[in-house]
């Protein structure tokens, strides 16, 4: 949550805290994979926690889902600290200078790192369709931890556009779109309404960066749906039905810092 807030300018601290503590052992890299690796630590210790208070009684059918998803929600572990080191760049912004292309460049290859390590969850994630059911638990989870990755890379390539002198990321946003909605439709087609609320994130900001209005359309639908869960919703959507009426190279160049300076609209916000 601390990660998540970040990207708003409310929060860190605790998460930077924690980057410095925590020992590194054998890894001196200073910023991508060095925290990520150091704070990933401490879910491969929280992990088996559960297991270690129910001892023999651990049911053998929450054993098996956690060995089905323990790959995935590593992922969703190292993309929440990539939201984290994304905010540091935002961060950096003000001051410029050889510094920000260094954080840039670093978190530009944390990011090709975390993809290469997870290369077989992402790679089953593009070949799952509409046709494949939610009987094993992996498939749910994929459907939304991935377009919580992607979404992070969406973002770094959405600051990308900010930096001047302009850098030029090997990412593609067409083709992360695209992975983002190919999954968000599967998770509403077997999980309806409630499946949206873990990847609202994801969908909110495909519809700032997509230039398909069809996409715009159908996710402006989803938040409709979503206002039954919570008034932050409701804003979000709000707030989407007012910038979907602008072109999309203006959309794409919202300051959402700057957009949601408010703190408690900010904080709604980061629980998406």
């Amino acid at each position: 949550m601390d990660a998540a807030a970040a990207s708003f300018g409310l929060g860190g601290q605790v998460t930077r805290v924690l980057c410095r503590t925590l020992p590194e052992g054998d890894d001196k890299s200073s910023l991508p994979m060095g925290p990520i690796k150091r704070l990933s630590s401490l879910h491969a210790y929280s992990g088996p926690l559960y297991r270690l208070v129910w001892g023999d009684d651990y049911p053998a059918v929450e054993l098996m889902d956690d060995l089905e998803n323990q790959q995935v929600f590593e992922l969703l572990d190292a993309s929440v600290q990539l939201r984290y080191l994304i905010s540091e760049i935002t961060s950096l912004q003000p001051v410029g200078g050889s510094g920000l292309a260094e954080a840039f460049s670093k978190v530009e290859t944390a990011i090709q790192e975390t993809s290469e390590r997870y290369v077989s969850i992402l790679a089953f994630a593009s070949r799952l369709t509409s046709a494949t059911d939610n009987s094993y638990s992996m498939v749910p989870s994929i459907r939304w931890v991935v377009p919580i990755y992607y979404t992070e890379v969406l973002d770094f390539l959405r600051i990308a556009r900010t930096i001047r002198p302009p850098l030029e990321p090997e990412l593609n946003s067409s083709k992360t779109i695209r992975k983002i909605m190919n999954l968000a439709f599967q998770a509403y087609q077997h999980g309806g309404d409630v499946a949206m609320v873990r990847i609202a994130r994801p969908l909110f900001m495909v519809a700032l960066e997509t230039d398909e209005e069809l996409h715009v359309s159908w996710i402006l639908e989803r938040f409709k749906g979503l206002e039954q869960f919570g008034e932050h919703f409701a804003r979000a959507g709000d707030f989407l039905e007012r910038v979907s009426k602008m072109r999309p190279e203006l959309r794409t160049s919202i300051d959402l810092r700057t957009a949601f300076s408010n703190q408690a609209t900010s904080i709604c916000l980061c629980l998406m």
